[in-house]
């Protein structure tokens, strides 16, 4: 996708939450522009994130926080595949 970031996340330490919470604030906030030179609408943005095996579960207070945010979340375990 486009208009998609991909980002890793480590649930096992105690700084991810804010780490990534920041993450979400700045794609709000930031002028993303498109192929097209235009903006890329909020509604239109997503976090694809992916987490260690057995961290998925602790990600699930994100997904709140995203849609306030106005960024759409994927959340998958990574598999390496």
């Amino acid at each position: 996708m486009e208009n998609e970031v991909l980002k890793s996340i480590n649930t096992n330490g105690a700084s991810w939450y804010n780490r990534t919470t920041d993450h979400i604030d700045d794609l709000a906030r930031r002028s993303i522009k498109g192929s097209s030179g235009n903006e890329v609408p909020l509604a239109n943005r997503t976090l694809d994130v992916r987490v260690q095996p057995g961290g998925l579960a602790a990600t699930g207070i994100l997904k709140e926080y995203a849609s306030d945010a106005g960024i759409k979340i994927v959340i998958k375990e990574y598999t390496g595949q």
